[in-house]
This record gives C-alpha cells, sequence and structure tokens, in this order.
C-alpha cells in the first residue's frame, strides 16, 4: 500500500473475507495511509472483489483504475510509466483496452512473459517498453 500510495488519487483495499482481527490491522493500516477500506464480509472470489472495487472508483469519478494484490510491490514511478504507454498507445491509433506492469521476479530478476490465450493457444509473447 505504502508503495502505491503517492502514485494515485485514492486508494481502496478491499478484503475478499479476512479474519475480523486482521480486518482491524488493515483498517488502521489504511487510515494511517490515507486510504479507503471496502470489507467483504466473506470471499467472494478475486473476480466479484475487483468488480466492488471498480465500481467504488466509478462512483468517484475515477478514468482508471489500478488493480494490484496484496503481493504486489510496484516500482515509484509505475502509475507514470503506465500512463505514459497508454497515452502512446492512443496518440498511434492502437486502440487499447488496458495496460500493466512488466512482473519481474524479485529472486532471478527475470521478467515474466505476457501470455496470449487465443483460438490457436497460448502464446507467451516478451514484453516491450523499456526496463523492468
Amino acid at each position: 500500500m505504502g508503495a502505491c500510495r503517492p502514485q494515485v488519487d485514492e486508494l481502496l483495499i478491499v478484503d475478499n473475507g479476512s479474519s475480523a482481527a486482521a480486518v482491524e490491522a488493515l483498517r488502521a493500516q489504511a487510515q494511517a495511509l490515507g486510504c479507503a477500506l471496502l470489507a467483504l464480509g466473506t470471499n467472494l472470489g478475486i473476480a466479484a472483489a475487483q468488480n466492488r472495487g471498480i465500481a467504488w472508483a466509478r462512483e468517484r469519478g475515477a478514468s482508471h483504475v489500478l488493480l494490484l494484490d496484496q503481493d504486489s510491490v510496484p516500482a515509484s514511478d509505475m502509475v507514470a510509466r503506465l500512463l505514459q504507454a497508454l497515452e502512446g498507445a492512443t496518440r498511434a491509433g492502437q486502440r487499447v483496452a488496458a495496460v500493466g506492469p512488466r512482473l519481474v521476479d524479485r529472486r532471478s530478476r527475470v521478467s515474466t512473459p505476457f501470455v496470449r490465450i487465443g483460438v490457436a493457444g497460448v502464446r507467451r509473447l516478451a514484453c516491450g517498453g523499456g526496463p523492468g
């Protein structure tokens, strides 16, 4: 949370079914960072949790949504770089549904490929866009 908070206008933490004690600890952490917390009470699944967060952002007029999981550690310039990638692709006339960070294994420092699932099967593609 701390690495992401300075990069975004608002931050919502969606808790997907943790214990009451864990939710209270998250609530304290969220309050200290100036974040909102949405505790779902029960595990609704990742898609439902993300949809609840997206709805929250839409209600507040957000133009973009960044989805992260609990173990994501974004680079200090990640959001700015994602916006640059989106704006560059849009200026180039590309239709863009989403942009995302390149995942780098902390231990090996190897970037993971993008996985494209299509009619012809699964293809792994190297990610472009500069250093990890």
